[in-house]
């Protein structure tokens, strides 16, 4: 039994991409605990269909692109500090 209950055998063979993406999750906060007058937030981009998410995925990633835009260019309403959200906006769990 895992000691990590989420943890499938998929995650687990993408274990190196797992751990960049905590990687920089960390360096995000550690970055924005550094340096407070500068806004730090980081955007999933979402399922998009490219190379490595497949055709299956739900998102073209010229949708993506534009949201992502959107919350950059209004930053002051749309992006928290020190926060991760979706490509719409969408406060996420780090």
């Amino acid at each position: 039994m895992s000691t990590y209950p989420n943890l499938d055998k998929y995650h687990a063979h993408r274990w190196v991409y797992s751990s960049s993406k905590t990687a920089l999750n960390y360096a995000m906060m550690a970055f924005a605990t550094e340096l407070p007058d500068i806004k730090t937030a980081l955007i999933h981009p979402g399922w998009m269909k490219t190379d490595m998410e497949g055709k299956d995925a739900p998102l073209d990633s010229s949708i993506s692109a534009k949201n992502i835009y959107s919350l950059i260019a209004d930053h002051t309403n749309k992006l928290p500090n020190k926060k991760l959200v979706s490509h719409e906006g969408e406060l996420l769990e780090i």
